[in-house]
């Protein structure tokens, strides 16, 4: 057993009197949930005498814990008896000091005092840190005081003799509760490790560890917490190499950024592009791709005329690409075409039978001269066996050869062929019941989208909306398909990326969603935010906020007007209701191409309208915040956005956060504060939007005021939702609006006119919440309710609580690290429900989950 570092120890502080007026008021507590729940069933079902003997037998457990009794609980607490097991066995000891949490955020409580209880009321001690005491007691902590030697110090001065502070950082986690190390700042981890090396060298696998799952450790947690070294251990770089080449994706990426400042290891990686293992050449290739030191240039050459398989010559290629190297010489359109013929001799994949080749467009080389169709059709058979849809870069640079016009016709034709075969399909009857079978699946050559990438934005996010609709069960191929055309980086295809990731049916395709618009957002070097500014569409409108149109021999002029509702007007100006029967001398192009454009642009206006509401108020609750200048040229100059920017409020902050002014852009392009005065904002402001949780009522009032005498409807509220009672925010958890009740169908549409979805289906085919993610804050706002069996039925259901958790892993976070206004959103939705229902005090029993 690993000695005490009692030097890591804070001063104990004996809990008092608080302590116990708490224990007390818990045990009342208890005792009248209890009852409540003894009434209700014994209403649900009075012939059971089950209710009263459960009741009776907790009023007698109850009655024991006299306040004689606390005392010694709390001693045992305090580590002051000797009789600590005597009481913490004893029968409601667990719920009287775990009772909503409520003492591990009394101001005195440290860690050793939770550790006492906690091991002795847990089998495993590891399990302490998803325990939901410490987690709301850590929430509470200031920033890096907890420190895992601190941790380590307590468990084992309480009696851990299991490594529990170890194997919570190690060994599988628990209800997907994240590792210390993705929780505590990198100096709270590491000194604790360098004490103990034997931990990681069993989680490394360099020493045997004689643990039974679930306690025996993990690599990938092992190599997380190597991450938190400043600077890797020479003794551990020969595993972790290993592992950077090995076959797990997941734990090669962990290592290789590892690895990223480890001495000479450009030669060390390179020097396994000589392996007789292909997938380790790739490998390697794409590793060193990743790496950007031209020192690796002369290596991918030498292996580059000695590769003699497509797929490692494919990476090596693109590794070069990477590098900036000079492909030129290797790019020549008669080079190409001897590796196309190479190539073709060879045997295609059987899973392109049914692509039509014949179908291809005739493509062109940048200067103009045409491309040989073997060459494309070369390009095709090698992006399905490299099976990348979002393409490497050297497919992306073959590309990037052809004129733009060439590109899109060839991304079309690949896309419209692989949908196409993708959504083949027969009706059939089963039992009464009419049935889709498809007949074919085209994601055994889904590296054949890889080629899809620039297909035109607007014809491309229709043909993948459509699919998404009809087709939604192809999580796998539509996953593909984004991937494919987020590679693009098409404006509309962003803006489609950008809905997604806020709102769909599948996790898994919201969740692949926000990673690629994350990835975008990245090779351009801008935040999610700004990538979303920068992509938002102008429908056809020029900055002025009008579009020309030519209609046959005529000209109309449209405009936005009130709610932003597109006004079509004639060459006099005079607004008109539609465009008229065209004359018989009319161009019919022309005709076809007004109605058009016209068509495109109200439909365009609409969904930038619905688009941008939602994301202005989803920045709104997470608090982003704007540069002055970004928000000029982006949001307020833009013909649609600056438009409802006019329905907002907004603050103006200085560097450092203080509040310099409040605002509101008027329709004459101006700025005005709440009593009309025009202001100009400082070149070195940062913008959000206003809320009443960042004011005061004063100035509330006067804004409120302003609003109205403008006539201005507000795009969203922004002042009616107040943050909840402070009382409330100590632990994970809302819940006082627990037990109002009324019916699964009336929770769904009041949900539903807020913007909240139906949570996951658990075990049964039952969903107990309704969710509403706020990407841009990482956060997921849940209100749990008694829950719904699909199909849905009418049937009582009851609000229970509000919570939020972390969309990287779908942990609970402590409400008090939640943004304000987010909080105050969410909770003002939670009361908005529970208002289409009402409190019964048998809910319990009036509900059947």
């Amino acid at each position: 057993m690993v000695a005490v570092a009692a030097s890591h120890l804070p001063p104990d502080v004996p809990l008092n009197d608080d302590a116990l007026r708490l224990l007390r008021d818990n045990r009342e507590q208890l005792l009248r949930m209890v009852h409540r729940t003894m009434l209700a069933d014994q209403e649900a079902y009075p012939a059971s005498p089950h209710p009263l003997q459960r009741y009776q037998q907790v009023e007698q457990q109850c009655a024991w814990w006299n306040d004689e009794r606390l005392q010694g609980l709390l001693r045992a607490v305090n580590g002051e008896t000797g009789e600590a097991e005597q009481f913490f066995s004893q029968p409601l000891a667990s719920e009287l000091l775990r009772w909503k949490n409520r003492l591990a955020v009394l101001p005195d409580v440290r860690f050793l005092h939770l550790a006492r209880y906690m091991l002795a009321t847990r089998h495993r001690s590891r399990l302490f840190w998803s325990d939901e005491g410490f987690i709301a007691w850590r929430s509470r902590q200031p920033a890096g005081s907890i420190d895992l030697r601190m941790l380590d110090a307590a468990m084992r001065a309480a009696g851990d003799t299991q490594d529990g502070v170890g194997l919570a950082c190690l060994a599988e986690r628990y209800y997907r509760e994240p590792y210390p190390h993705a929780v505590l700042p990198a100096q709270c981890i590491w000194p604790f490790f360098e004490q103990r090396p034997d931990l990681i060298e069993q989680g490394l696998g360099l020493s045997a560890d004689a643990r039974v799952p679930p306690d025996r450790l993990q690599l990938d947690a092992t190599l997380g917490v190597l991450a938190t070294f400043p600077v890797l251990p020479q003794r551990w770089l020969p595993r972790v190499m290993e592992i950077a080449l090995g076959e797990s994706r997941q734990l090669r990426g962990l290592a290789q950024q590892l690895l990223a400042t480890a001495p000479d290891l450009v030669s060390q990686v390179a020097a396994s592009l000589a392996s007789e293992r292909q997938e380790l050449r790739i490998r390697a290739a794409q590793w060193l791709g990743r790496l950007g030191d031209q020192g690796a240039v002369p290596a991918l050459y030498r292996a580059v005329q000695l590769e003699k398989r497509d797929a490692a010559s494919a990476a090596l290629l693109s590794a070069l690409e990477l590098l900036g190297a000079d492909l030129a010489p290797l790019l020549a359109p008669d080079v190409l075409l001897a590796q196309a013929r190479k190539g073709l001799k060879a045997r295609q994949p059987a899973g392109l039978a049914w692509f039509d080749f014949s179908a291809l467009p005739a493509c062109r080389w940048l200067e103009g001269a045409p491309v040989d169709a073997d060459i494309v059709r070369w390009w095709l058979v090698l992006a399905c066996k490299l099976k990348e849809p979002a393409g490497n870069p050297l497919l992306m640079r073959y590309l990037g050869l052809l004129q733009p016009g060439s590109r899109a016709a060839l991304g079309e034709t690949v896309l419209r062929q692989f949908i196409a075969h993708d959504a083949r399909s027969v009706k059939s009857t089963l039992y009464g019941f009419e049935m889709t079978d498809y007949v074919g699946s085209a994601i055994g050559e889904k590296g054949l989208l890889a080629l899809a990438c620039h297909a035109p934005g607007p014809l491309a996010v229709a043909l993948l909306q459509d699919f998404m609709r009809d087709h939604y069960l192809r999580r796998a191929q539509i996953e593909a398909l984004l991937e494919s055309l987020a590679a693009g980086c098409d404006p509309a295809v962003i803006q489609l990326l950008l809905t997604v990731a806020r709102r769909y049916r599948t996790a898994s395709v919201q969740d692949k969603a926000r990673q690629l618009v994350e990835r975008v957002a990245a090779a351009m070097g801008w935040s999610a935010g700004q990538l979303a500014d920068r992509t938002i569409a102008y429908a056809g409108l020029d900055d002025g906020g009008r579009l020309a149109l030519r209609y046959g021999a005529r000209q109309y002029v449209l405009t936005l007007g009130t709610g932003l509702k597109p006004v079509l007007h004639n060459a006099d100006g005079k607004a008109v209701a539609a465009l008229p029967e065209p004359r018989q001398d009319d161009d019919p192009a022309s005709i076809k191409e007004g109605k058009r454009q016209l068509s495109s642009c109200k439909k365009a206006v609409a969904q930038v309208v619905r688009l941008e509401t939602a994301r202005l108020y989803e920045s709104m609750c997470a608090g982003r915040l704007w540069a002055a200048g970004e928000w000029r040229q982006y949001l307020h100059r833009h013909p649609i956005t600056g438009r409802l920017l006019q329905q907002l409020v907004w603050l103006e902050l200085a560097p450092d956060g203080e509040l310099r002014q409040v605002f509101r852009p008027a329709e004459d392009g101006s700025l005005l504060d709440a009593r009309d005065n025009e202001v100009a904002l400082a070149d070195d402001s940062m913008l959000r939007l206003a809320h009443a949780v960042l004011l005061d009522e004063v100035r509330i009032a006067a804004w409120q005021r302003h609003l109205r005498d403008y006539k201005t409807t507000p795009l969203f509220a922004q002042f009616d939702h107040r943050a909840p009672d402070q009382a409330l925010l100590a632990g994970l958890e809302i819940d006082d609006r627990l037990g109002w009740t009324g019916n699964n169908f009336s929770l769904r549409t009041a949900f539903g006119k807020r913007g909240w979805v139906r949570g996951a289906a658990l075990d049964g085919g039952v969903f107990d919440a309704y969710q509403k993610d706020v990407a841009s804050a990482g956060l997921r706002a849940n209100i749990s309710f008694t829950g719904s069996q699909l199909p849905e039925e009418r049937q009582p259901a009851a609000l229970r609580t509000l919570s939020f958790l972390r969309l990287a892993d779908l942990q609970v976070v402590p409400l008090a690290e939640v943004p304000p206004v987010l909080l105050a959103e969410a909770h003002a939705d939670y009361h908005a429900v529970a208002m289409t229902c009402g409190y019964d005090e048998n809910w319990e029993s009036r509900t059947p989950f």
